[in-house]
């Protein structure tokens, strides 16, 4: 009897570090990298790959990292980041769209940017306009007339 108590345990712990394992790979930053992925895998298919690079753009105080980054005369022209905001929280989309605006906002406040900044935004799948989530991440990408702060 114990034998087969043992097989239950093992079980039940095999499984829970399968959930664990699985959730890992379902976080906001793995989601990112396959949003990088496929605008890498565009930009080769256009023949723009070279002009990009993953930098950071820096001064002495304030520093951000970019997957894709443009520079013409060691200043920063054209940003590319991809953006994830399908969270299963809607307080989460906001403040994660608010944290890459306020990075944003701090570069061209040092003058670190001198263009365009892309967002490639990936939002909550499987959800209807009325869900919050979905609210939250228009509001956020600006589709609702309304920015995140």
């Amino acid at each position: 009897m114990t034998g087969l108590l043992d097989v239950e345990v093992k079980v039940r712990v095999s499984l829970r570090h399968s959930a664990i394992y699985a959730l890992h790979f379902v976080t906001r930053e793995y989601q990112e990298t396959i949003l990088e992925k496929g605008i890498k895998k565009l930009l080769e298919q256009r023949n723009l790959a070279r002009h990009f690079s993953k930098r950071k753009v820096e001064d002495h105080l304030y520093s951000v990292t970019f997957p894709f980054v443009e520079q013409d005369d060691n200043k920063t022209t054209k940003v590319i980041k991809p953006l994830f905001l399908g969270q299963a929280d809607s307080t989460a989309i906001i403040e994660h769209g608010d944290h890459w605006k306020l990075k944003v906002n701090q570069l061209r406040k040092r003058n670190l940017l001198h263009g365009p900044v892309l967002f490639t935004v990936k939002g909550p799948e499987d959800v209807s306009s009325a869900d919050i989530r979905f609210q939250a991440f228009e509001e956020c990408a600006g589709f609702s007339g309304r920015r995140c702060h």
